[in-house]
């Protein structure tokens, strides 16, 4: 029986030393696979922050596009705003320019209107002057012709007396 046991003993002390064996080749193999691992791990590593990185990146690219878009559009309604007011303004201008051509417009009227009556004016003081002028010579005339009157009947009483005269020395005869 002691060599059953010897036997056994020695069976177990070689199975065991396998397993030692296998232990130990396995460790290598795990140090081995950490150790080729550890640069894949690294490079995962790296691959993670380069991706969180490049999502944190287009996330802040993206803020800023909304809040550069935001302002261009505010700016793009100002100027908008401001367009309609200079269009409004351009409006109110364009109707005071239409109603001061009007005004103008009615006011060269009145002017020549204004002139014409001068020049009608001008054209009756003309007339008034020319008759004026022609009363004055009538009147001259007809004073004339009055004192001619008066110088006749003068004569015509001169007559008369000298009529009457020469026929009473006539009758006295």
């Amino acid at each position: 029986s002691m060599v059953v046991d010897g036997e056994l003993h020695s069976d177990l002390r070689h199975k065991l030393k396998q397993a030692q064996q296998e232990k130990n080749k396995v460790v290598t193999e795990l140090q081995e696979l950490a150790h080729r691992s550890a640069p894949m791990e690294a490079e995962v590593q790296r691959l993670t922050t380069v991706i969180w990185n490049e999502q944190h990146q287009r996330e802040e690219d993206q803020n800023k596009a909304e809040l550069t878009t935001q302002t261009l559009e505010r700016r793009i309604r100002i100027l908008e705003a401001k367009l309609k007011s200079k269009a409004e303004a351009h409006q109110i201008i364009f109707a005071e320019k239409e109603a001061i051509e009007e005004q103008l417009g009615m006011a060269a009227k009145q002017l020549e209107a204004l002139l014409a009556d001068e020049s009608r004016e001008g054209d009756l003081q003309r007339e008034l002057a020319a008759l004026s002028q022609q009363f004055e010579q009538l009147h001259g005339k007809h004073q004339a012709q009055g004192k001619q009157m008066e110088k006749l009947k003068d004569l015509e009483a001169e007559a008369a007396a000298a009529k009457a005269t020469a026929k009473q020395l006539v009758r006295e005869e």
